[in-house]
């Protein structure tokens, strides 16, 4: 086709299936994209959600099951009016960085104060809430001033801006993969064909381009995501600054700088400086992945490292190979050289074989160090967003060996028809990949399966009770023994409900015939009890029913499973 002769009908087939894919993904972004769950938990706040104090306070501390970061504004403390009345002060405390403070000044007035807070998790997810105390002897404050605050405190949570960070997630890691990918594929599986060169090093170049645009614009959104100051925090210099001396910063300049060592390289592969360069480049990529996220506060570390480089690479080579291997065909297909194509895609089939055995192995560290146990999986949204991206796993490798077995010796014999469905099968297992790395977008943000189900660590869940509430409920540490159980009675806006009455719990381990245990919960504030106690001395399935007299003539109820850890 001369330079002039138009777009051939194959590349405008290709665009129309690259922009309905698009569209979909950015539908399955919408649908999927929640915004961040907690990572780190709040265990305490002094004063008390819902307190009613005589004097004023000092400051204002929180207390997490976990070290923090505390970010610009980490803990801002408002009156019923929203003005800020705390000193500016907010940061961690020197002797424990799980712990959060602002000082307040000494002529606080009496009223209704509400405290807004955010906090980075080790993990460099964004955590945040608010709540509210009063100080003397003061009428309820306006119902609407205060949720206009709450909803402020919220703000960086909007699903607008969490769908934004997983689409931009979703482009680095779609860039990423092709750019390191297609190196692969470029060095150990092409033959060099000169036809061939230039378009498939456009491919990666454009691959990390995408990868290296997403990534800056990231770097702002996160900055949202992290302060919940909205959009003014997009350019904000400070912001800017603290979310690059993150590890989330940290991770995306090591990328940046491998991106750029692959597009300054590829237009020059093949000469020696170029292929070295690309080859560190595209481990830089790689490693970037390693350096934020789950992988940072994970134990044991060095599985979880190794098995994040281990599945970020056999990822790499399975779907940039995928791509390039697609557009190399297509070349092939076009000058009528099976005997090329079928050597090209036995090449392709030795790589992909070693990338989905490693894949594999890596992925089942990863699923252990993030799910723990089965019942996990079935109890969180991590763990259902897992099964589906194993079962889209599942299904493009039985197109790759229905590929290997059937068509490419067909190929090689010189059958008619296995080109055109060595083609459409090869774009299965694209779309197939892209699916994967969407869910994969969604996943990484997400409450691990371990912690969402009380396998490790604090267990916090919500449940229904009644018409018009919900309860919230804590367990610390969730292990056999003595623990501390916080329970939040919420109404319909989400904040604690204005309630002082009794509330029982009855503690029954039905595989065991114990119980009920029913105990008094000590009330901590409007809408909070606390129970310390050890009720829950044995490992197991519990089941806790929550009984909550809220007026004279109402009692809500409802009952709660808990796994209790050994």
């Amino acid at each position: 086709m001369s330079p002039r002769s138009g777009p051939h009908p194959g590349l405008l087939a290709a665009g129309q299936r690259a922009g309905a894919a698009l569209v979909l993904a950015v539908g399955l972004l919408l649908a999927l994209a929640r915004p961040a769950g907690a990572h780190a938990v709040l265990q305490a706040t002094n004063p008390a959600d819902g307190e009613e104090l005589e004097t004023a306070p000092a400051e204002v501390t929180l207390q997490f099951n976990e070290p923090v970061t505390a970010p610009l504004g980490a803990v801002r403390v408002f009156d019923a009016n929203a003005e800020r009345v705390d000193l500016g002060d907010a940061g961690n405390v020197s002797e424990d960085p799980s712990r959060l403070r602002v000082g307040l000044p000494g002529d606080l007035r009496d009223g209704t104060y509400v405290a807004t807070w955010s906090a980075l998790s080790t993990d460099a997810h964004p955590v945040r809430g608010a709540f509210l105390f009063t100080v003397g002897d003061v009428e309820a404050a306006d119902d609407e001033a205060l949720s206009a605050i709450f909803a402020q405190a919220e703000g960086g949570d909007s699903p607008l801006v969490a769908t934004a960070a997983s689409g931009l997630r979703f482009l680095v890691y779609i860039g990423s993969l092709l750019a390191a990918g297609g190196v692969i594929f470029l060095l150990w599986v092409h033959d060099r064909r000169p036809a061939e060169r230039r378009p498939l090093t456009a491919l990666a170049t454009v691959g990390a381009g995408v990868a290296a645009v997403a990534s800056v614009i990231g770097i702002a959104v996160q900055g949202v995501l992290v302060t919940g100051l909205g959009a003014a925090a997009l350019l904000d210099p400070e912001v800017l600054g603290e979310t690059l001396t993150s590890s989330y910063g940290a991770a995306a300049v090591v990328r940046l700088a491998g991106l750029g060592a692959l597009l300054a390289a590829l237009p020059r592969l093949w000469n020696r400086p170029a292929i070295i360069a690309t080859g560190v480049g595209a481990a830089a990529v790689l490693a970037s992945f390693a350096l934020t996220g789950h992988t940072v506060s994970t134990e044991p570390r060095w599985l979880v490292v190794g098995a994040t480089l281990s599945h970020t690479l056999a990822g790499a080579a399975w779907f940039g190979g995928l791509v390039l291997l697609l557009v190399a065909l297509r070349s092939r297909r076009l000058a009528d050289d099976p005997a090329g194509g079928g050597r090209l895609v036995a090449r392709f089939s030795t790589l992909a074989t070693s990338a989905i055995v490693l894949v594999s192995a890596a992925g089942l560290a990863l699923v252990w160090s993030q799910v723990r146990a089965p019942r996990a999986l079935i109890a969180s949204a991590y763990g259902w967003t897992l099964l589906a991206k194993v079962a889209i796993v599942a299904a493009v490798l039985a197109v790759g060996f229905y590929n290997n077995r059937r068509l490419v010796p067909a190929i090689t014999r010189g059958a008619g028809d296995a080109w055109q469905r060595l083609g459409r099968t090869v774009r299965f297992e694209v779309i197939g990949l892209l699916a994967v790395v969407l869910v994969t977008a969604v996943l990484v943000n997400l409450v691990p399966a371990r912690i969402a189900a009380g396998v490790t660590g604090v267990f916090s869940t919500y449940a229904d009770i009644g018409e018009d509430h919900q309860i919230n409920m804590t367990i610390d540490p969730n292990r056999a023994g003595t623990n501390d159980v916080h329970l939040y009675l919420l109404g319909q806006d989400g904040r604690p409900a204005d309630t002082t009455g009794d509330l029982v719990l009855a503690f029954s381990l039905p595989a065991e015939d114990i119980g009920p245990i029913e105990r008094e919960a000590l009330l901590a504030g409007p809408g909070h009890w606390l129970q310390t106690g050890p009720e829950l001395s044995i490992p197991g399935e519990w089941r806790i029913e929550i009984r909550i007299r809220v007026s004279d003539f109402e009692q809500l109820s409802t009952e709660v499973p808990v796994t209790v850890n050994p």
